[in-house]
């Protein structure tokens, strides 16, 4: 009986293995967010505590997802015995939400006041009464917030991802300290 389609070892894969050279290195990923993070305003050294918290789900979804590969396999072969095993698989899941991911997301997020993400996102979640171009100007809730945006453009292409990520988070959150509607 198999339990889910894994590859063999043997197998090579069809992803790309990221080095620290690689196009599309996570750790610009890495630095891009904590920049934005500190543009709107969220200080603090809690970035690892977050990273927990996001593998921790990362961890619990891929059991979800071999759950799910057990059910439709359970439900192809209509197998009682291979339902059975994705029952457990859906208990293993939500426990490891329970232990796991509940604890490690609580412990990161209870450090980090949220608010200034909180005035941005209400603003862009409603890109069309919010977002404009006037002129040559890109203009969020009433204000212009181009320079903003083409500084974060000149540092992404000086691969500057950190300033990227604050010019980005800066000019949003800008626009967001006097709600307009």
């Amino acid at each position: 009986m198999q339990l889910v389609n894994l590859p063999k070892p043997t197998m090579k894969s069809e992803e790309t293995v990221l080095t620290a050279t690689s196009k599309g290195d996570m750790s610009d990923a890495a630095e891009m967010i904590q920049g934005f993070m500190s543009g709107v305003g969220i200080v603090g050294s809690h970035y690892q505590d977050i990273l927990v918290c996001v593998y921790e789900a990362d961890q619990a979804a891929l059991e979800l997802y071999a759950d799910l590969q057990i059910w439709q396999e359970a439900w192809q072969d209509k197998s009682l015995f291979e339902g059975l095993f994705a029952v457990v698989f859906g208990v293993a899941f939500v426990q490891a939400v329970q232990s796991q991911v509940e604890p490690a997301c609580q412990n990161a997020f209870s450090k980090v006041d949220m608010s200034p993400m909180d005035k941005v996102t209400a603003i862009v979640e409603d890109p069309m009464a919010h977002l404009n171009v006037v002129g040559g100007d890109i203009v969020l809730n009433g204000l212009p917030i181009t320079d903003g945006i083409t500084a974060a453009f000149t540092a992404y292409q000086n691969n500057d991802m950190f300033a990227f990520g604050e010019n980005i988070g800066a000019a949003l959150t800008g626009a967001s300290l006097e709600y307009i509607m």
